[in-house]
């Protein structure tokens, strides 16, 4: 039996509510207390490029995943608007 986390569980469910994904995001970053600036420090990129890919605007894969790990939902779900454009 698959488990999955709780943020997980809240991002599909505010997906088959209908919710843009880029606002799952940004929620979800006030959810579990993380902030953008902490996100960049942690992946090595600016607080600005963390912006651009809570709104989905770079495709970067190593960074999709790395802001997934930290938020603890797997990019192909967190992400899933950018991966199907990439």
């Amino acid at each position: 039996m698959e488990t999955f986390s709780r943020n997980q569980i809240a991002v599909n469910e505010l997906k088959k509510l209908g919710f843009p994904l880029p606002n799952i995001r940004r929620a979800l970053l006030e959810l579990v207390d993380v902030n953008q600036t902490d996100i960049a420090a942690q992946v090595g990129i600016y607080r600005t490029g963390v912006t651009k890919y809570i709104k989905g605007y770079r495709q970067k894969v190593v960074h999709l995943e790395a802001i997934s790990n930290i938020l603890d939902v797997p990019a192909h779900e967190l992400f899933s608007d950018v991966i199907k454009a990439a």
